[in-house]
């Protein structure tokens, strides 16, 4: 059912929608013998207009505007719908002295606009919208106050710059003294994922490679990124397309040292980082590490130790069973590396072996899918290219031969004997057990790094074909990642959990009807949510008046 309240041929209509009633107003008209209703404003739902006090506010304005009782519809239109949520991104901008940096680093080119104002504006529509930088200069009038940008070209020329002065701003933001680093960085998580362009021309930066999405057919760039223990990016390093994980470490251990001065850090990594030369790089550059091992390509007697459970400490078991749950054990480890000097250098790790029953239930799930896969291809008389995959539980006749002709029970039952375990090697030696498991556990926050970089913040699809640009674009979505993850830390501080997908919608939701009346602009805000209150009294952000003359 739909109620009307009339105000001298315009009313305020309400309308059902699943369990909310919204208001709109509404102006009533004649075409022909027709009467017709077009909308004028967009308030809201009616539960939140009435419990903040707006309806009845917002009536008094639109009545004392014109002194009389009635204003008529004629008088009143909403010209345009502006959104206000980046005022707390603005907030943060500041805090941090992002701007002051990059004018800066601005001083002495040919710059003539304030490339500051454009780049960050180029960063909120990264976080608030995500679609091309044209379609971003086309938008300005979509966001309150932010319509500064003359031309387009201003947007691609702050793209070269930001790809020209990437280092100057990532080190100045790193050791400014309004920084997010109030204490030293003890641990560093560092990981490396790939992003692909819909395109098959190489260049400089542009090349195949292996594509974690999957995408071989498609030109990809490399970013290894580095984060602190609360998530926050330290900085990061974008490489040719055709780079492995393991390769890009020596950039990223220069970065530490040289930009940000980082001189005695633990580096925490996933198994793609684990590699022997990798290992001496950090080492030589005064580092440390905590990384996955490759437990099963361990020297035969150390697996022997690895597997034995006679020396296993027993962490937890079940309440109710008995059964043991999780167990864990230390070992030496002593890595030889031989580099271009004709003796090794050895030096000595730990091991941190656990067993879960979790884990082995799970890798037993996985094994029998292989196993059931393995045998389909066996039975269709499967040609084995390689032996990964469901492939390595199949066996040929001999090695020169590549016709699967029986289920291989012997690897089977050797992969059965690794159900459950898992292995971190870590060479601070004097870390606990509880520090190095707690640290490794933490490796999913550069994991959910990457994934906000992709999804809310949609770093793909990347609209640009230089090396120049598409390093302009990623150091945006860097500035735009680092103002979001601060958000995220100050509301999760103030006890306010919230994902990143939920901060970008609720901040588009924060928006003003351009309202003119009798010639004249007024902004009137929608209604404030519990979310939008409690985001704007955390950046002490001023609400806005109901229905203020726009500026």
């Amino acid at each position: 059912m739909q109620h009307y309240v009339y105000l001298c041929g315009m009313f305020i209509k309400t309308t059902k929608s699943k369990n909310y009633t919204y208001l709109q107003i509404v102006e009533s008209f004649r075409e022909g013998q027709t009467t017709k209703h077009r909308v004028i404003a967009n308030l809201g739902r009616l539960d939140l207009l009435l419990a903040s006090g707006y309806l009845h506010s917002m009536g008094q304005k639109l009545l004392s505007l014109n002194k009389t009782a009635y204003i008529g519809a004629e008088h009143i239109a909403e010209t345009a719908r502006l959104c206000y949520g980046h005022l707390v991104y603005k907030k943060v901008w500041e805090q941090l002295g992002i701007g002051e940096i990059i004018t800066k680093c601005a001083k002495g080119t040919r710059i003539k606009f304030d490339i500051a104002q454009v780049i960050f504006y180029c960063v909120v529509h990264r976080l608030l919208k995500s679609t091309s930088k044209y379609q971003a200069f086309k938008e300005q009038h979509l966001f309150y106050g932010m319509e500064n940008i003359k031309g387009v070209q201003e947007i691609y020329r702050s793209l070269d710059f930001l790809c020209d002065t990437k280092e100057a701003i990532e080190t100045q933001l790193f050791h400014q003294k309004k920084g997010v680093y109030a204490h030293p960085i003890e641990v560093a998580f560092y990981d490396v994922t790939n992003y692909h362009f819909e395109s098959n021309k190489t260049d400089a930066l542009r090349a195949f490679g292996f594509s974690k999405a999957g995408k071989f057919n498609e030109v990809q760039v490399v970013m290894g990124l580095f984060i602190d223990s609360t998530g926050r990016p330290i900085g990061y390093n974008l490489f040719s397309g055709n780079i492995f994980d393991g390769q890009t470490m020596v950039a990223a251990l220069k970065m530490l040292e040289k930009q940000f001065n980082i001189r005695k850090v633990v580096i925490v990594a996933d198994k793609g980082l684990n590699s022997k030369q990798n290992f001496h790089l950090i080492r030589q550059a005064g580092y440390d590490y905590l990384v996955s091992a490759r437990l099963k390509s361990m020297p035969k007697e150390l697996v022997q130790k690895i597997l034995a459970t006679h020396d296993l400490e027993t962490k937890s078991v079940c309440k109710d069973t008995g059964e043991v749950l999780f167990s864990w054990k230390v070992l030496d480890y002593q890595t030889q590396y031989n580099d271009t000097h004709p003796t090794k250098e050895q030096w000595r790790d730990k091991l941190l072996i656990t067993w879960s029953a979790k884990r082995a239930a799970k890798d037993a799930r996985e094994r029998e899918r292989q196993i059931q896969k393995a045998t389909v291809k066996l039975a269709n008389g499967a040609d084995l290219q390689n032996k990964k995959g469901a492939n390595r539980f199949l066996k040929t006749a001999d090695n020169t031969n590549t016709k699967a002709i029986e289920i291989d029970e012997q690897r089977i039952a050797e992969d059965t004997k690794w159900d459950g375990y898992y292995g971190i090697q870590f060479s601070k030696t004097e870390m606990t057990k509880e520090e190095v498991l707690t640290n490794y556990h933490q490796l999913w926050k550069i994991e959910e790094s990457f994934r906000v970089l992709k999804t809310t913040l949609s770093t793909r699809p990347i609209f640009h074909w230089t090396p120049k640009r598409i390093k302009g674009h990623f150091m945006i979505c860097f500035l735009a990642f680092m103002l979001e993850r601060t958000v995220e830390l100050r509301l999760k501080s103030l006890n306010i959990h919230v994902s990143p997908c939920q901060i970008k919608e609720e901040l588009n939701h924060m928006q003003l009807s351009e309202l003119t009346i009798e010639g004249k602009k007024y902004l009137l805000k929608g209604a404030d949510t519990e979310f939008t209150n409690k985001i704007l009294s955390a950046f002490r952000i001023p609400k806005f008046k109901d229905c203020a003359p726009a500026s």
